[in-house]
């Protein structure tokens, strides 16, 4: 093996044991706390608050656009100063749009789907309750991934954060 093939083999098994420790504190704080919920809400309603909150992510996959990896790319080729306002404008245009289509399960869940759900899918006494009232971190979720994307753009990450973030 050349240094120069060893030398990338360290920068990437330092990225992997880093990227596995993320893993597994994330992976310990998730378990830890589903452990506490559970047990505070009890088997039934843990099931409801685990179905919520699946709907409500999956949602949130959606409602972001892609932005936050759009962001991440974008800011790494034009962060430099004379772009500044036009990239202060575009996130901003951003983030609103990725508002506005946050907020379209929130409204559906408004105007009955959660009933529509309750009665057809999921029948559970109180889950279009339940649903609404997690439907409303949809919006805060997409924007802070967007936000995120944004923020690790203007940094400059390297490509190799990128592929991480997809593997987590």
């Amino acid at each position: 093996m050349t240094g120069k093939s060893s030398s990338h083999g360290g920068v990437i098994l330092r990225s992997a044991s880093i990227t596995l420790v993320g893993l597994i504190y994330q992976m310990a704080i998730s378990f830890a706390s589903g452990v506490i919920v559970a047990r505070v809400l009890g088997p039934s309603l843990y099931g409801i608050f685990s179905v919520a909150r699946t709907l409500c992510e999956s949602a949130a996959a959606f409602t972001k656009l892609g932005l936050d990896i759009g962001f991440v790319r974008y800011f790494g080729e034009h962060s430099r100063k004379e772009y500044a306002n036009s990239n202060a404008h575009l996130l901003s245009f951003a983030l609103k749009a990725v508002l506005l289509i946050a907020s379209i399960p929130v409204l559906a869940l408004l105007l009955g789907g959660g009933k529509l759900i309750e009665q057809h899918i999921y029948k559970y006494e109180d889950f279009s309750i339940i649903l609404l009232a997690m439907s409303l971190t949809i919006p805060l979720m997409s924007l802070m991934q967007v936000l995120g994307g944004a923020f690790r753009g203007y940094l400059q990450i390297t490509p190799r954060v990128i592929a991480e973030y997809f593997l987590q």
